[in-house]
């Protein structure tokens, strides 16, 4: 953790692999997924409460309604008075998600105002500029902090991209069709790398090979 005198902030780098729990000053609880980085100041002065994010983050956000809570994902931003929710803002990844489970919060994009209902996502396509909103499986989106991933219509790309962040890995691909085949299911995240890429297998025509950290998948032709 490295501190400024001058702006009194912190800031917190999850490796990959990890995952951290933090309390920050009012009480409010984040929950930090694998390479995330969190900007938070040491005390919450003046007017509002203001969070930076980098990765993914779920919030569980003290209610003080003289001192609303904004988390800043790029140029995405998310007020909110007390509420549980998860941001998922990864820069190489398209989308940046916002997923409320209670309360409510606003999100601003640009001139754009989103008010959200829980069980309601609001996502911004960084490459086309779109914005979305839509009702979703919250579990899906915030199972990683019970230390679980629901996976359901994703796409095998999508699933891996999470896995890898946990697991540490590369994942090579034999079969460019590979990548769009979906998938779903349930896994422990704190299952062995192994045991959980021979699961997959029983759930599609594919097997692995692994070497070291670089794991190469095939599609297997019946």
């Amino acid at each position: 953790i490295s501190a400024s005198s001058e702006i009194q902030y912190n800031t917190l780098k999850v490796p990959k692999g990890g995952e951290f729990y933090l309390e920050l000053a009012d009480g409010s609880k984040v929950w930090l997924n694998s390479e995330t980085v969190i900007k938070y100041p040491v005390s919450f002065g003046g007017n509002t409460r203001d969070v930076y994010i980098q990765g993914e983050a779920y919030f569980n956000v003290t209610h003080d309604k003289s001192k609303p809570f904004f988390v800043h994902s790029g140029n995405v931003n998310v007020k909110v008075l007390g509420t549980r929710f998860n941001v998922s803002a990864y820069p190489e990844e398209d989308l940046l998600q916002t997923t409320l489970v209670s309360g409510s919060v606003k999100v601003n994009k640009g001139n754009s105002d989103v008010i959200l209902k829980p069980s309601y996502q609001y996502s911004f396509n960084k490459l086309t500029g779109e914005s979305e909103v839509r009702k979703v499986d919250t579990d899906l989106y915030t199972s990683w902090v019970d230390g679980k991933f629901y996976f359901k219509g994703f796409t095998f790309e999508d699933v891996v991209r999470k896995l890898e962040r946990w697991y540490d890995f590369e994942m090579f691909y034999l079969n460019e069709e590979v990548k769009h085949m979906k998938f779903r299911g349930v896994i422990n995240k704190h299952e062995p790398l192994e045991m959980m890429l021979r699961k997959l297998e029983k759930t599609a025509d594919i097997c692995f090979r692994i070497k070291g950290k670089t794991i190469i998948v095939e599609k297997i032709h019946k």
